[in-house]
């Protein structure tokens, strides 16, 4: 999002997948299922197309 030439970084929204998690996110074993954490931020391990992914299931 571009703010009066400053860029503002944003949570990704709830339902958003991606391929490559930010740097440091910690992995966490909630009731058996494993998630990872970055910022408050929750990704949930997936595959998708044959690819290893993740899909935001829980933002700020």
């Amino acid at each position: 999002m571009k703010d009066t030439s400053k860029y503002k970084v944003v949570a990704p929204t709830v339902g958003v997948v991606v391929q490559h998690l930010p740097e440091g996110a910690e992995e966490k074993t909630i009731d058996g299922q494993k998630y990872m954490i970055y910022n408050n931020v929750y990704y949930q391990p997936i595959s998708k197309d044959g690819q290893d992914s993740y899909v935001v299931i829980q933002g700020k």
